[in-house]
């Protein structure tokens, strides 16, 4: 008998969870699901869009890997995009620690930033993502504004030896002898 009311109740959850899942889904799952149990729901919901959520996490993990900000982008947009792949990720299981999505955004940046980088790294600095946006929106200001200056030097060589070694110098370094001695031949 017991086991009899447990399973009606069980039945009965089964249903409660499956009308919760149509609810929640579009008019044509709805009709599709509407005579199944929920397990038989997940399962096939499973089947249908597991190898997208697949897909789609691959594609992100790829965005993500291949994002550079170009040296005319400006950081705001930059870090907005990456923080939309971070919460894109973590919809799909795939959460990233915040010391990791801030090394990832520090590595992308352009190399007008590497200062900002090595101070970040100098002084152990645990932000979150989005106040690391701040304090980089602040440092585009000043490395925007300051354009960067190439600087070519050019030096003249100084001469190194003095008049009076010249002469040693090409005593030593003058055609020295085989130190071989040919014999004069002597004719009869």
């Amino acid at each position: 008998m017991e086991e009899k009311t447990a399973y009606e109740a069980s039945k009965e959850q089964s249903q409660d969870v499956a009308c919760l899942m149509l609810l929640s889904m579009v008019p044509e799952l709805q009709k599709q699901f509407e005579d199944m149990e929920a397990y038989d729901i997940i399962i096939q919901l499973k089947a249908m869009f597991g190898k997208a959520t697949r897909v789609e996490r691959f594609e992100t993990v790829t965005a993500i890997l291949e994002s550079r900000q170009k040296d005319d982008e400006p950081v705001g947009p930059y870090i907005l995009r990456m923080i939309r792949l971070f919460e894109n990720l973590e919809s799909l299981g795939v959460p990233l620690v915040n010391e990791l999505a801030t090394d990832i955004i520090l590595y992308t940046l352009y190399k007008g930033y590497a200062n900002f980088v090595v101070n970040n790294h100098m002084n152990s600095l645990d932000k979150t993502i989005h106040e690391l946006l701040w304090m980089l929106k602040t440092a585009e200001k000043s490395i925007k504004g300051e354009p960067q200056k190439n600087i070519l030097m050019v030096q003249k060589e100084k001469n190194t030896f003095k008049k009076g070694d010249n002469k040693n110098k090409k005593k030593a370094s003058g055609k020295q002898g085989t130190g071989k001695t040919v014999a004069k031949s002597t004719k009869p």
